[in-house]
């Protein structure tokens, strides 16, 4: 659709079966042209897929988004005076967040792409699910970076969760450790090691 207002007041509007997409500006200057506008809602909403904006309205109720289902790559890009949506993500596929607001995630298949400094009050993760984080090509050995936090961690420990946070775009012959520690996940960049070839 390419209609200015995108306004869903039901759950019944919405569906797990259908790829939606939302071809409209990006807010700027803190002026929203309510995009994927959430009005006056609460419970869970299920897109099998989304690309495009998504503007949360500050007396929007407490609300969950659900992408994924048809297993399509998926975009979402959230905007907010306060508080932000929940998002669940379901199906095979990757959706890219491009903002960091959201309130609480939770991944219950194939991926997510984030930005670096999401903050979740909850972040919940399935087993083989996984978080990728694009790093910086400038990034030089030795560099430590906060990638992530949250408040409260499910369904994986800090362990499990630390194997499932890939970073990618790091220079060539480089790699990231990742660690979760403290609410944090940090990635530090380090050398790999030389590979010899014997013929």
């Amino acid at each position: 659709s390419s209609r200015r207002y995108q306004r869903w007041d039901s759950g019944n509007a919405t569906s797990s079966n259908a790829f939606w997409r939302v071809e409209s500006g990006v807010p700027t200057g803190g002026v929203s042209n309510n995009d994927g506008d959430m009005m006056n809602s609460s419970g869970t909403y299920y897109f099998g897929g989304y690309s495009g904006n998504w503007w949360h309205r500050r007396y929007s109720n407490n609300y969950t988004m659900e992408i994924g289902a048809v297993n399509r790559d998926s975009d979402i890009s959230i905007y907010t005076y306060t508080d932000a949506p929940n998002i669940t993500k379901v199906g095979t596929a990757n959706l890219t967040l491009g903002t960091t607001n959201i309130k609480n995630l939770t991944i219950n298949g194939g991926s997510v792409t984030m930005p670096i400094g999401i903050a979740p009050n909850v972040l919940a993760m399935a087993a083989g699910s996984r978080i990728c984080v694009p790093g910086d090509a400038a990034w030089a050995a030795g560099t430590s970076t906060n990638l992530f936090s949250y408040t409260t961690l499910s369904g994986v420990d800090v362990d499990a969760l630390a194997k499932q946070v890939k970073v990618t775009g790091l220079a060539m012959g480089l790699s990231a450790k990742v660690s979760a520690d403290g609410n944090a996940v940090v990635a530090t960049i380090k050398r790999q090691g030389a590979v010899v070839i014997v013929f």
